[in-house]
């Protein structure tokens, strides 16, 4: 599976493609789904920037379009 992440806080610069990614597990009430296209909103940058840090401080790496609280 592919996947854009980051490993720190920062601009466009930090993100990456990783190839390698493993497939989630899927829990019993769970579904896995194909993604063709993917887009950001304006929450996605400002907390790559680290502008949401002291609301929302992330662990990193982080999977991009995936549940950021763990």
């Amino acid at each position: 599976m592919k996947a854009i992440i980051a490993e720190q806080y920062g601009g466009p610069e930090v993100l990456e493609i990783a190839d390698e990614v493993p497939v989630p597990r899927v829990g019993p009430n769970g579904v896995l789904v194909r993604v063709h296209a993917a887009g950001i909103n304006p929450l996605d940058w400002k907390l790559r920037k680290g502008i949401m840090q002291a609301m929302w401080d992330l662990r990193f790496p982080v999977i991009w379009g995936c549940r950021l609280l763990r």
